[in-house]
């Protein structure tokens, strides 16, 4: 095994630890920490978990003065998320900010000391403790009452999107000190996070104020963060092991590779640090470009129920090829757009501007902003799509296919079953048999591409292996084979295709697809013919 990835593997848990201490007018201040668990370092939800974190951290060590290395651990089998007293926090199907800081407050007592029960009146949930009663009298008036259950309270328990943090913390403090533990609000290093916009420009189109930008191959691409001009350190990271440290990052002669998710991270003068991602929607620019709309939870799509007026929208696991799940996006004005089914050539809109209004499919015309969409990134690569005209949220109803209906949410709902992302369809799944092809690794790739002569196709082997090289049309037919199942030894190799079929013929000018087949893994890469 190599020396420095096993050096490398076995420090990781101990990189993971946030260890900060900071001194203000030459007095320190203990500060909440925390480390990743194994179980997070290995679940695909690492990035964002730490992003909410470290936000996490960073809000209570500003108002306040707490000392915790808290374990952070993640479990697909816990529905939400869960924490015990000065003990550690668990992830599960939500890893966002919010949930994060509300984790916090049990690891601090909220629900989970043993004095929690004393301090409240269980039939009228109702806090009783003085010190958390006369703090929500001041924030919410003489008549204001503080509510609590078994585990939380409210208002400021951050049970809904928009309560106030630094209320948030403070609530907590007092309720600490009705329990007889400390409460050290108001003492903190008062450092807090920046706040980061979002600004992408396309080609020499006029500046967006989005996170999400749609392109396709030979395209330019700014990606600008703010704030401008301001005290800091910057740092990106995306795919393709893609780095800068610079804040605004351009991407000239956008090819495939380029699609994804793109992390940027500000770090202002007093060291708090601000997550914002983009997501970078690469389409191959021939005809018109279709996408499908991917929901975060079991990666459902969106289509209508039949073709006729009034269907309503339902999710289904209907893998791309399939054009009833596919979308053309109609710009608009203002970021909005229109989403157009491929099948059906109908658009889709809320029936009324209730909360749990139902998408119907409607046919074109002056349906005006009931039929526009927006993304609302979520700073984790998913977005929010809001309508237009009632400013409410797709989401799915239930998970179960016995009730697969699509409603619209109002702006506090957060959830998993509230976030999709847009996919090009023509490129993430070509089907080959029954079996699509799977998303591309960085042990495939190929230069120059776009190619108009002749292009290199290179490839890694970690050990020896029987190797397939394939090329597949977007109808998902194999034009060529480069390799028929040869074995190689481990290393670096090179293939050169000059876009000739398997009968010599100089295929039609488009982008192919190269599918490389080992006997531990297939991958693919997608490639751009222009003669």
């Amino acid at each position: 095994m190599n020396t420095a990835a096993s050096i490398k593997s076995a420090l990781r848990p101990l990189i993971s630890i946030f260890i900060f201490v900071a001194f203000m007018n030459g007095a320190a201040y203990a500060q909440l920490t925390y480390w990743l668990d194994q179980s997070v370092l290995d679940s695909p939800y690492e990035s964002q978990i730490r992003r909410s974190m470290d936000s996490c951290v960073t809000i209570y060590n500003r108002y306040s003065n707490y000392t915790e290395n808290v374990k952070v651990i993640y479990s697909a089998s816990v529905p939400t998320a869960n924490a015990s007293y000065k003990g550690r926090i668990a992830f599960g199907g939500s890893r966002g900010q919010r949930t994060a800081l509300h984790e916090m407050a049990h690891v601090l007592g909220v629900g989970t000391y043993s004095n929690w029960g004393a301090n409240r009146d269980d039939e009228k949930k109702v806090w009783t403790g003085p010190v958390a009663n006369a703090l929500i009298m001041e924030y919410n008036g003489a008549d204001a009452v503080l509510h609590a259950d078994k585990w939380h309270f409210w208002p400021y328990g951050l049970n809904s999107k928009d309560e106030d943090v630094q209320r948030h913390v403070y609530m907590v403090g007092a309720l600490r000190e009705d329990m007889g533990l400390s409460n050290t609000s108001g003492q903190g290093n008062g450092c807090f996070p920046s706040a980061v916009t979002s600004q992408l420009q396309v080609n020499q189109d006029s500046p967006q104020k989005t996170s999400f930008a749609f392109v396709k191959i030979g395209d330019a691409l700014t990606m600008t963060p703010g704030p401008a001009n301001t005290p800091g350190s910057w740092s990106w990271e995306g795919p393709n092991n893609f780095t800068a440290s610079n804040r605004q990052i351009a991407l000239d002669q956008i090819q495939m590779d380029h699609k994804g998710v793109y992390n940027v991270t500000y770090t202002n003068e007093c060291g708090a640090k601000t997550q914002q991602t983009f997501r970078v929607v690469v389409n191959s620019g021939n005809g018109t470009p279709y996408y499908y709309l991917v929901l975060q939870t079991d990666s459902l799509k969106m289509r209508p129920e039949h073709a006729g007026g009034g269907a309503e929208m339902v999710h289904t696991t209907a893998q791309t090829e399939d054009h009833w799940v596919q979308w053309e996006k109609i710009d608009t004005d203002s970021s909005y757009f229109l989403l157009k089914n491929r099948e059906t050539k109908k658009y889709f809109r809320p029936i009324d501007i209730t909360d749990a209004s139902r998408m119907v499919q409607v046919p074109g015309g002056s349906l005006g902003h009931w039929v526009q969409w927006k993304l609302v990134g979520t700073r984790d690569g998913y977005a929010h799509i809001v309508n237009r005209h009632t400013q409410k949220k797709l989401r799915i109803i239930s998970q179960n296919s016995d009730n697969p209906f699509i409603e619209q949410a109002k702006n506090t709902s957060t959830g998993e079953w509230t976030r999709w992302v847009p996919v090009f369809a023509s490129e993430e799944a070509v089907i080959l048999g029954n079996e699509p092809l799977r998303m591309a690794s960085a042990a495939l790739r190929s230069y120059p591409n776009p190619f108009n002569g002749k292009t290199a196709i290179g490839f890694t082997l970690p050990k020896n292996e029987i190797v397939y090289l394939y090329i597949y049309d977007m109808k998902g037919q194999k034009v060529h084979t480069l390799i028929p199942g040869i074995k190689h030894a481990a290393g670096n190799y090179s293939y050169e295709w000059s876009g000739q079929g398997q009968n010599g013929t100089t295929l039609l000018n488009g982008l192919y697809i190269i599918q490389l087949i080992t006997g531990e893994f297939q991958t693919h890469h997608s490639i751009l013919f222009n003669q």
